[in-house]
């Protein structure tokens, strides 16, 4: 009982070390006015990373469910017989030993 009652003294309110280390602005009415960072930044943040993402979002939906829609999907057919490849159509193979 006599360690808690040493203590006491030292135990300040949470209001008054507040306002001792001006953080907070004390007004009347036990009313404490908490002084914090603004987050101006990072709500400014997030509106310049969702409009860019959806200035590029929007454009590719909108394009790959026209692709969907009118073309649909792709499909596998046989190489005619009469067929001659272009150069460029060739697989270019490095052979490393």
């Amino acid at each position: 009982m006599y360690l808690l009652e040493a203590i006491n003294p030292l135990v300040i309110s949470q209001r008054s070390f507040l306002c001792i280390l001006g953080q907070a602005r004390c007004m009347s009415e036990e009313r404490i006015f908490v002084i914090r960072p603004s987050n101006f930044q990072w709500h400014k943040t997030k509106d310049y990373f969702h409009f860019y993402f959806l200035l590029g979002a929007i454009p590719m939906g909108i394009v790959i469910t026209l692709v969907n829609v009118f073309i649909g999907p792709a499909t596998l057919e046989e190489i005619p017989e009469d067929y001659v490849p272009k150069e460029w159509e060739y697989l270019q193979v490095k052979i490393i030993f």
